[in-house]
């Protein structure tokens, strides 16, 4: 900077072509006696090619450095004061130099090169929120203090056109949009045969949604587009909501203090609330059992003679607690009947691999899984004992395992390394949708996964799904080797391919049913921790027993529960996606339902009554998130009216909408008992209620938000 006969000015600067000029402090202008500083141009005399890159007040007056050399800047000066008109976007983007102005001249302002996107430029104010004073490129006069100008904009408007997109009905005539507000109000629902109205957006399917489905604003409009737009309805089929029960002991207050007769009471309170295991296990039936035990040792031991180094037996939160194993085992017996070692009929097996070591037994006798402790379990099964261990990429379709190909796979690219001793991950898996399963496990009438409640520090949440995809993978083809159990080698646990091959794997050999054991609840998973101090540091005392007969929505119930963003969690969403696995060998196909408005939690606990963060830190190179601070507000409902007609209970509903609590369906309960859902038009409710008797009723309507959040409304309503 050269000061041009003053004296003083700013430092040297250092500037990046292409980039902003640097910020001055106005109080390093240069002085010059008898002179007024007007800037720093880029030469020593003005004249028509001159461009000034700091105005009198040393703010910028280009919008980035032009030159790819050094520069020096001169100080200009003027014997009579000069005062700076600076322009503001007020809303809007782009850069305009302040413009230097001598005291009491008139000046013709500069063209407008602000811009804001939905919006026109109409001319200048002098405040912010003022009205238009000065016209675009209109006359100035200056006065004798320096002024901002700010941009004044208007709001564009847009026609709207509605296309029923199959349907009928809904609104016909156009409306009129403002840029950056909330939709106009219309009116018509439309209707589609078979179908439910979920709003409309502006693409036939996908696309971006602008009325919900009760027809109020989605969000402002924000399309910069011609007129006119058209929007269309969105339908979807019904679908029969997924069940999940969730209970929790009334009196046990200490997870340590569980008796077997209690475990097995809540056991089948969750199984029957979740719907029985009718239809699914018939007399006779071969049912394959799956718990979880990752590893029974502190610090990832495998153990030796007697176990030493071992978790407490019971409900240490890390693997399955033989007792919800021997219950429902029991519960299986009452319908499969006695085990005939004659035809195979009847028999139940308990099939598991740990993660550390050569032997599930040293495992198996920590937990308590032995056959005095399992009386209904017919054969404990280790997955070493199924068939001779082979390297990695060398497995056979033998007696032991069945090779299952996936036609619509999403593990594609097994990608590079391996885990610790273990043959390079693209030996186990080729990217082609093969994988190998247990054929006792596949070959069953039924398979029940039973798991437990904690977070995985790779794969967010371990529960029914993972529990088969991960645990069940024969350990004689994808073992880490010969004398280490694990399957870390066959998928990096450290990426997205973790949450594929569970995917896939899961479509190859999914649970008929899950039995989830809750009775402790674990933190910081999967594992035990270094010894029985930090094991309990992790311990939750959840006290509860879950159970379904879909795998994906009760680990989604599950992951709500620890406070994790189940849509982080790529297995969940690629499973939502897939809608349903099968058929199986038994001729079964499961349905899937991971959107919270598909799933119903049943039994005498919501999820926020057991809701908690659990801690667990994600590996590097994996995925996951907490649920944040704003998906955790609760949404609003109030029972404007309620009132029987006929056999017909009628309600119309106020419910919030908002972007963090938006309602995405209601439970009803009538006298304490559940009696339906809605996840559409739930504005206005009318409910058959055929068969329930004349008198007083307690009505209370559970609005939920996507992460299961929850309020109550209630009413006491009369029926004649």
């Amino acid at each position: 900077f050269d000061a041009n006969g003053g004296t003083g000015g700013p430092a040297n600067v250092t500037v990046a072509y292409g980039k902003a000029l640097p910020t001055l402090n106005p109080a390093d202008k240069p002085e010059n006696e008898g002179f007024y500083f007007t800037g720093y141009f880029d030469e020593e005399v003005e004249t028509e090619e001159t461009l000034q890159y700091y105005d009198s007040e040393l703010a910028a007056a280009q919008p980035k450095w032009d030159r790819q050399n050094d520069a020096t800047l001169y100080a200009h000066w003027s014997s009579i004061p000069v005062y700076t008109i600076s322009f503001n976007a007020n809303g809007g983007t782009g850069f305009m130099p302040a413009l230097q102005v001598p005291e009491n001249t008139a000046v013709d302002l500069p063209a407008n090169t602000f811009t804001r996107t939905g919006y026109t430029f109409e001319g200048w104010a002098e405040t912010a929120a003022g009205e238009v004073e000065y016209d675009d490129e209109g006359n100035y006069e200056m006065g004798t203090a320096t002024a901002t100008l700010y941009a004044f904009w208007t709001a564009k408007t847009y026609t709207i056109n509605f296309n029923a997109n199959g349907g009928t009905g809904g609104q016909s005539a156009p409306v009129t949009a403002t840029f950056g507000q909330p939709m106009p109000t219309i009116s018509g629902i439309p209707a589609k045969d078979g179908s439910v109205f979920t709003g409309y957006w502006d693409a036939a399917s996908n696309g971006t949604q602008y009325y919900y489905e009760d027809l109020s604003s989605a969000k402002n409009w924000d399309k910069d587009e011609s007129s006119p737009v058209t929007l269309y309805a969105q339908f979807e089929v019904p679908v029969t909501p997924a069940i999940v029960s969730l209970v929790q002991s009334k009196t046990v207050a200490q997870a340590d203090d569980f008796t077997y007769p209690e475990i097995l009471d809540l056991t089948r309170d969750a199984i029957t609330l979740a719907g029985g295991l009718d239809g699914i296990v018939k007399s006779g039936d071969v049912v394959v059992l799956k718990p979880n035990i990752v590893c029974a040792f502190y610090n990832w031991g495998s153990g030796g003679s007697g176990g030493s180094g071992g978790v407490p037996m019971l409900v240490n939160g890390v693997g399955t607690d033989w007792r919800v194993i021997q219950a429902v085992a029991t519960i299986v017996r009452e319908i499969v009947g006695p085990y005939d070692s004659g035809t195979g009929k009847g028999k139940i097996m308990l099939i598991e691999g740990p993660a550390t070591g050569n032997s599930a037994t040293n495992h198996f006798n920590v937990m308590g899984w032995t056959t005095t402790n399992l009386t209904e379990v017919d054969e404990i099964i280790g997955l070493e004992s199924e068939g001779t261990y082979k390297a990695g990429g060398s497995g056979t379709d033998d007696d032991y395992n069945k090779l299952i190909t996936l036609n619509d796979y999403v593990y594609t690219t097994p990608g590079t390394g391996s885990w610790q001793g273990a043959s390079p991950y693209s030996t186990y898996y080729k990217g082609d949708g093969k994988y190998y399963v247990n054929k006792k496990m596949y070959n069953a009438d039924a398979l029940i996964s039973i798991p437990v409640v904690k977070s995985h520090s790779n794969a967010v949440v371990t529960g029914g799904i993972k529990n088969i995809s991960i645990g069940a993978a024969p350990t004689s083809i994808y073992g880490i080797s010969s004398t280490v159990l694990g399957r870390n080698g066959m998928v990096n646990h450290a990426s997205n391919n973790l949450h594929a091959w569970i995917a896939d794997y899961f479509a190859c050999i999914p649970a008929d049913f899950v039995v989830m054991d809750g009775l402790q609840g674990l933190q910081n998973g999967p594992g035990a921790g270094a010894n029985l101090n930090a094991l309990r540091s992790n311990q939750k005392n959840l006290r509860s027993m879950l159970a379904s007969r879909d795998p994906l929505a009760i680990d989604i119930v599950e992951t709500n529960m620890i406070g994790w963003d189940y849509t982080s969690v790529p297995y969940l969403t690629y499973l939502t996606e897939r809608g349903e696995v099968g058929p199986k060998e038994n001729g079964r196909t499961i349905t899937l339902r991971g959107n919270p408005k598909d799933i119903v939690v049943v039994g005498n606990r919501k999820v926020d009554d057991v809701r908690e963060t659990y801690s667990g830190n994600m590996g590097a190179g994996n995925v996951g998130d907490r649920i944040s601070a704003e998906n955790q507000t609760k949404p609003t409902v109030t029972i404007n009216s309620a009132a029987f007609s006929g056999q017909n209970l009628n309600m119309n509903l106020a419910l919030s909408n908002g972007a963090n609590d938006k309602v995405v369906k209601i439970d009803i309960y009538i006298d304490g008992k559940y009696t339906a859902s809605s996840n559409s038009n739930m504005a206005n409710v009318s409910l058959d209620t055929t068969g329930l008797a004349a008198g007083q009723h307690n009505v209370e309507v559970r609005a939920y938000t996507k992460y299961m959040y929850s309020e109550t409304a209630t009413r006491t309503v009369t029926k004649q």
